[in-house]
């Protein structure tokens, strides 16, 4: 984390923003938009916390809580800067809808060949080897060329002691499916 932090801070300086609380230099300024939903009240938490990290560093993000039709009105014309937004992904997922031109969540307005080939050739590949190569394509490509960051999974998540290993495929409904395969390691 600490070496995060000082990356974070030489990056920031070296594009002339302040890189602390207290620094000098121009100041990074912009805010995330979160829907006002009490059943997904996570989305706000998490918010508030990428803002406070935000300032570990020099940046300010400003929190903006909307009522849900202005959060999605705001999000279809893509007036925001940051939107803090939640999708399903089945098992086997297709994100062509946040990143295809026309998809149904492409709130940022992508319109990349490259992009949508990509997410195709990950759609369409069938060894276990060409879906790796694919999927690891697909995350060079959006590393490298799209602002848009997952976090986590609220749901189908374990919080465990590390020394609980071998867990797999925890989905929804089926968290112990492959419970007799988890083992615990002695420290």
């Amino acid at each position: 984390q600490d070496e995060d932090l000082k990356t974070a801070r030489a990056l920031l300086e070296g594009a002339g923003y302040r890189n602390s609380k207290e620094g000098t230099g121009n100041v990074l300024q912009f805010s995330i938009i979160v829907p006002d939903d009490r059943e997904m009240s996570y989305r706000m938490e998490a918010a508030k916390a990428i803002a406070k990290q935000l300032e570990e560093v020099g940046i300010e993000a400003t929190v903006e809580e909307l009522n849900q039709q202005e959060y999605y009105n705001r999000l279809q014309t893509g007036d925001f800067q940051l939107a803090m937004c939640s999708f399903y992904l089945d098992e086997d997922p297709d994100i062509g809808f946040m990143f295809n031109p026309g998809g149904s969540a492409n709130y940022g307005g992508v319109d990349s060949a490259e992009i949508t080939s990509a997410i195709d050739a990950a759609r369409n590949a069938f060894k276990e080897e060409d879906i790796k190569a694919a999927y690891s394509e697909v995350q060079r490509l959006l590393m490298e060329r799209m602002p848009q960051i997952g976090l986590y999974y609220r749901m189908n998540s374990i919080v465990c002691n590390d020394l609980l290993t071998d867990i797999k495929d925890p989905r929804q409904g089926q968290v112990f499916a492959h419970v007799n395969e988890w083992y615990y390691k002695k420290s």
